[in-house]
């Protein structure tokens, strides 16, 4: 009577009461509900040092290309597929990955003329397309950039929009401030073209954004009118930083000397 007192006892022992296994089955549901956005959070940081080492590499690539063309900027458009602006009409204009790739190790690579299958360090891993209608510079919405441009960053070319002062209500308020843009498309006498701004216009390199992230892929950072998001951004000396939205439209908007006389095209 004794030993099957005792098994009795250790057989109840070992088991669990189903209020014990709810209870179980809800701390681990708790812990996960914590863990899972430290460990998102932990991959997209991943993801944010690579872009930032992306652009660290780019600058590699375009300071070689400013020492080649008498310390001046590319002359390329702001961003877009190079099938877009290699039409006539647009008046066969460079991408700024084609006129850096050949100053990268890792350029760009197409598999059939249209689809870029490497682009290298020109790729944000986080790149996940622009969320609007229509054909963006020749890029389908929610589409990676990359794969149709070769290229996951903006190059701050033209003078840009300061949408801190745009009323939607009245698009013709825009206010577009001067000498902004690296690579501006100007009034020639010959027509249409872009040329790149020289070095020495720029006040502060430490503070002046040469190029960045496309959109806010980063960390779900996607704030419309970009005053509280992320964006990966590379600067003229040449460092590289995550800065968030107002400060990162400021220093694509820091302005630059003035250096040259012909009629800047505003653009869209």
């Amino acid at each position: 009577m004794r030993l099957g007192s005792a098994i009795k006892r250790t057989s109840k022992a070992a088991g669990f009461t189903i209020i014990e296994l709810l209870l179980v089955m809800a701390i681990i549901g708790v812990l996960a509900a914590i863990m899972f956005p430290v460990v998102i959070k932990s991959k997209e940081g991943a993801k944010v040092t690579q872009c930032l080492s992306n652009l660290r590499q780019i600058n590699g690539g375009l300071s070689q290309y400013l020492n080649d063309y008498s310390e001046r900027f590319p002359s390329a458009v702001s961003w877009g597929s190079p099938a877009y602006w290699a039409s006539p009409q647009r008046g066969s204009q460079k991408t700024i990955q084609e006129l850096l790739s050949l100053y990268t190790r890792n350029g760009m690579q197409t598999e059939n003329g249209q689809i870029y299958t490497r682009p290298g360090v020109f790729y944000c891993p986080s790149d996940t397309g622009v969320p609007n209608r229509g054909d963006l510079h020749g890029v389908p919405p929610n589409q990676p950039i990359w794969k149709y441009t070769g290229c996951s960053y903006e190059y701050y070319a033209s003078n840009q929009v300061d949408w801190e002062t745009y009323n939607p209500n009245q698009p013709d308020s825009i206010v577009v401030k001067s000498w902004t843009g690296l690579s501006p498309e100007v009034a020639g006498p010959a027509g249409p073209k872009r040329i790149g701004a020289p070095l020495n216009s720029i006040f502060n390199t430490t503070r002046k954004a040469v190029m960045g992230d496309i959109w806010y892929w980063h960390m779900g950072d996607q704030v419309p009118d970009g005053r509280l998001a992320y964006r990966n951004t590379l600067f003229a000396d040449g460092h590289a930083a995550r800065v968030n939205g107002v400060d990162h439209e400021d220093a694509r908007l820091q302005s630059l000397r003035p250096w040259h006389r012909m009629s800047e095209l505003r653009e869209e």
